[in-house]
């Protein structure tokens, strides 16, 4: 039996701020969602649960240890991709485990899949309008966050940081 979309959403929050807060990124990656969700609703007052999951939840892969690394051998495309694969794998692996709708689980694992690679070809496109909301909320929240702006500069310089403005 299935739990409610609604009731996914409450569980998946939860669980994504107690993995968040156990990891050594949380200064940095527990204001980025919260913000990204908060811009989210701004954008969208009704999302739907999935749209909120996928907000809330999108860059769960840098809450561990073993997240995928811009550094090394692997070029910016790739570790976007990469990244994006990671998270999304992890939060349809965590709403089947707790029963969550299939067209909730497809739907998240898709959002959060293309967030950082954008519309590509055989992507879901009903879920096109949530996909592009998903991606401004995002550049919005970064923004939004002189910190983060702050943090980006120091760690990869200004040219990077300029690019990715």
């Amino acid at each position: 039996m299935t739990i409610t979309m609604h009731r996914s959403w409450q569980l998946a929050k939860g669980h994504i701020i107690e993995v968040v807060k156990n990891s050594q990124n949380e200064a940095e990656l527990m204001p980025h969602l919260e913000k990204c969700l908060e811009w989210g609703l701004k954008l969208k007052p009704g999302a739907g649960c999935a749209l909120k999951i996928s907000l809330y939840g999108h860059d769960i892969e840098r809450a561990f240890d073993t997240r995928t690394k811009k550094e090394g051998s692997i070029t910016y495309k790739q570790y976007k991709k990469q990244h994006s694969k990671n998270s999304s794998n992890y939060l349809t692996t965590y709403l089947a485990g707790i029963r969550s709708e299939e067209r909730l689980i497809y739907e998240v694992g898709n959002l959060v899949l293309y967030h950082d690679v954008g519309f590509v070809q055989g992507f879901d496109t009903g879920l096109y309008k949530d996909l592009r909301l998903l991606r401004d909320a995002d550049a919005i929240s970064f923004l939004d966050d002189v910190n983060a702006i702050k943090r980006y500069a120091a760690n990869y310089g200004l040219g990077k940081t300029y690019e990715k403005i």
